[in-house]
């Protein structure tokens, strides 16, 4: 019977020797060249390196992918309202409240702004002609900090005058004689008179014979007693835009009351229930906030 052969494994050291030789191992060695990603891969860009149209693409081809579309519907107002605990809640809201009192306007400035408003009224009925001072805007929505404008509208009669020319006599008496700067503005989409008194501590504008202004403010007072949130909310957002510089109209951006107006249609337009009454007539009630939510009977 013939022996049979019987031959050893390899050693590392051959094994090592053939590879280097012919490049036969099924394992990728260090420095070895990978295997190219797949096409798609690599043309893959950053947002910041892409076009316009290609970003756009990019989010169509996203949102195609199932998994996207199954995201999406995940993040409904029920599913968001419930993962978030009580306890962060309530933090944030009293977080709120706090807030809203510390940039609450002093009971003795609001009596300084009134006595203010008093004098300017008889000032300029003296000096220039007679006429009735009604203020509008934040200090009488008490929307506004102790650093804010006092707004005022001028009920006079001008007898024929245009209303550029009655601002310009308006600021003429003012200034020097009751206020430190009193400029006139024609330019403005409803011309106004800028005043600035350092002494009293007040600034502001002053307008003529406009009482959508006043109408305006009303409302939005009536819709901040309907619910203590309100208030809180809306000083908190005023006060995040100016912060961030994006909150005048002077440098294009959106007003301090436009950014009002923003909370108060966010609160008119919430579901299933709104905070606010809405501006449309609605068959779902407003949110009662001493039911925790659920519509005043």
């Amino acid at each position: 019977m013939a022996e049979t052969s019987m031959q050893e494994p390899p050693t590392a050291k051959q094994d090592e020797a053939t590879t280097k030789r012919d490049g036969s191992s099924s394992e990728p060695h260090k420095g070895s060249p990978q295997p190219k990603p797949h096409a798609r891969e690599e043309s893959k860009k950053t947002g910041s390196e892409m076009g316009f149209e290609e970003r756009i693409q990019a989010f169509v081809d996203a949102y195609s992918k199932e998994e996207y579309r199954e995201a999406a519907k995940l993040c409904t107002r029920d599913w968001i309202v419930k993962s978030v605990p009580e306890t962060l809640i309530q933090r944030l809201s009293k977080e709120l409240d706090e807030f809203a009192t510390a940039m609450k306007t002093s009971q003795e400035a609001r009596a300084e702004r009134s006595q203010f408003l008093t004098s300017l009224g008889e000032h300029i009925s003296s000096k220039w002609r007679p006429c009735k001072v009604v203020p509008y805007g934040s200090t009488v929505t008490l929307l506004s900090a102790s650093t804010s404008d006092v707004d005022v509208m001028v009920e006079v009669n001008l007898e024929g005058i245009e209303v550029k020319e009655a601002l310009q006599q308006l600021a003429d008496c003012l200034q020097g004689s009751f206020l430190e700067v009193a400029v006139c503005v024609p330019s403005n989409s409803v011309p106004i008179v800028r005043f600035y008194d350092e002494a009293r501590g007040v600034h502001g504008d002053i307008c003529l014979n406009n009482p959508v202004v006043v109408h305006n403010t009303r409302l939005i007072q009536q819709l901040c007693d309907m619910d203590a949130r309100v208030r809180p909310l809306v000083l908190f957002i005023k006060e995040w835009a100016r912060r961030r510089m994006i909150s005048s109209a002077h440098t294009h951006t959106i007003s301090a009351f436009g950014w009002t107006l923003l909370v108060l249609f966010f609160l008119q337009t919430r579901e299933p229930r709104p905070v606010l009454p809405p501006a449309t007539p609605s068959d779902q009630p407003p949110s009662d906030p001493a039911t925790g939510g659920d519509p005043a009977p």
